[in-house]
C-alpha cells in the first residue's frame, strides 16, 4: 500500500520533483508489499516493519534491520533482476540512476505517459517502475521491454514478478488506446502520429499487417 493516494500530475513537475534531494526530506513515503515484513522508504533505506517510524514513515536509521541507503549488490545487469521488489525500489532511488528516470518520463510512449499522470515523486516513479516488468515476459522473449525504452543503463531496475498489476494495466489500456487509433483510420496524419506514440511493442501486436506504415514496425 502506499502511504497516501498520489494525484494527478504535469510530467514538467514529474520531472522537477525526481531532481529534489531524497536524503533532506523530513517526512517519508514508505511501500510494504503485503504481509512481507520489509519497507522501502524514500530515502532509500528498508527495514523490517516494526522498525519504521510512526511519525515521519522513515526506517530508523539506528534500527538493526536497517540496510542502506540504495541497495543495488543483489540487483543483476544479466537478468535485469533484483533479488526483492524492496532492493529494486532502493536503488532505482540512488542519485546517479535520476538522468535514466528523466529520460523514461520524457519518453513519447503514450502508455508511459498515461501512467505517469498518476505519480508525482522520484518514489513514485520508481515503485511504478519496479512493478513494470513480468517474469513470464522476461523468459519467453528476453527482448522483452514494456515500455520500449531503457530507461536505467545499468539495468538496476526490475523485479521479476510472477503478475506484474502495472502490466495487468498496459493490458488493459491496449485494447480501449486500439480502438481509438481505428476510429481515426480516415485521418492518416493522425493515426499515424496515435501508431508512433504507442510504441514498437504495441504496433507489432496490433498493425503488423498494415502495409501503409512499413517504416514504423
Amino acid at each position: 500500500h502506499f502511504t497516501h493516494p498520489t494525484p494527478k500530475t504535469n510530467l514538467n513537475d514529474l520531472e522537477q520533483a525526481i531532481l529534489l534531494d531524497n536524503r533532506l526530506i523530513s517526512k517519508c513515503q514508505h511501500f510494504a508489499q503485503g504481509k512481507q515484513s520489509l519497507v522501502v522508504d524514500s530515502k532509500g533505506y528498508v527495514c523490517e516493519r516494526r522498525h519504521l517510524e510512526k511519525i515521519d514513515g522513515c526506517c530508523q536509521t539506528t534500527s538493526s534491520s536497517i540496510l542502506g541507503p540504495y541497495i543495488c549488490d543483489t540487483c543483476s545487469s544479466t537478468t535485469r533482476c533484483c533479488s526483492s521488489f524492496e532492493h529494486c525500489i532502493s536503488c532505482c532511488l540512488k542519485p546517479d540512476h535520476r538522468i535514466y528516470l528523466q529520460n523514461y518520463i520524457r519518453s513519447r510512449d503514450l502508455k508511459t505517459k498515461l501512467l505517469l499522470s498518476h505519480l508525482s515523486t522520484l518514489f513514485d516513479v520508481c515503485v511504478s517502475r519496479c512493478r513494470t516488468h513480468n517474469e513470464k515476459e522476461i523468459v519467453d522473449n528476453p527482448q522483452y521491454s514494456p515500455f520500449n525504452i531503457q530507461w536505467l543503463d545499468t539495468s538496476y531496475q526490475q523485479t521479476c514478478l510472477p503478475d506484474s498489476p502495472w502490466q495487468q494495466v498496459l493490458d488493459d489500456l491496449e485494447p480501449v488506446l486500439f480502438n481509438r487509433i481505428h476510429q481515426q483510420f480516415n485521418n492518416s496524419q493522425r493515426r499515424q502520429i496515435l501508431i508512433e506514440l504507442l510504441g514498437s511493442q504495441f504496433q507489432q501486436k496490433f498493425f503488423v499487417n498494415e502495409p501503409d506504415n512499413p517504416h514504423i514496425l
